[in-house]
């Protein structure tokens, strides 16, 4: 939707012409905030009728493809490189506990949530910059209610992280120590 925007889009906005020139070497050579700040209202690089119609078809379109079958569940007990999968994206299902790390270095970013979410995402576009982790999987699965208590952890933790993330579902223990 961003490429048929950027070639069709109805907008001759000062704020369009700037968001099409900054992509005009192409999507992987722009940071992944410009694609969303197209169809910003708040940015006014389109009229607010054009991003309702434009953003109707992204959705229309997700919703078909997030519930299409021919996307497999993969189950695996060994970590997944999410740089080499398709996307570089991967979607470890309804956990309360997960992990980010990178296997050179053994640093790693451990979550634990106080529900199951209904999706972990993770994220992994060098090209765009972009990485990330979210408990909502992009709003393609429910995301967590208010009030529920999300940990993290971020540290050497490649190795132990199973053993971090039970411990971030724990209480944290205050001692006080007299003098």
């Amino acid at each position: 939707m961003v490429e048929e925007t950027l070639a069709h889009g109805r907008s001759d906005s000062e704020r369009f012409t700037e968001i099409r020139d900054q992509l005009a070497d192409g999507m992987e050579s722009a940071h992944w905030d410009l694609y969303w700040r197209l169809f910003c209202a708040w940015e006014e690089a389109l009229p607010d009728e054009e991003i309702s119609q434009r953003l109707a078809v992204v959705r229309e379109h997700s919703h078909f493809l997030a519930d299409a079958p021919d996307r497999p569940w993969v189950i695996s007990e060994r970590p997944v490189d999410v740089s080499a999968v398709p996307d570089a994206t991967i979607f470890t299902g309804a956990v309360q506990k997960s992990a980010e790390f990178h296997s050179v270095n053994g640093r790693a970013m451990v979550w634990w949530t106080g529900q199951p979410s209904g999706g972990f995402q993770i994220v992994q576009r060098k090209e765009s910059g972009w990485v990330n982790w979210g408990s909502n999987t992009e709003n393609e699965c429910p995301e967590l209610p208010v009030g529920v208590p999300i940990k993290t952890a971020y540290g050497n933790f490649a190795e132990s992280w199973h053993a971090v993330a039970d411990q971030l579902e724990l209480e944290p223990t205050v001692l006080v120590a007299e003098r």
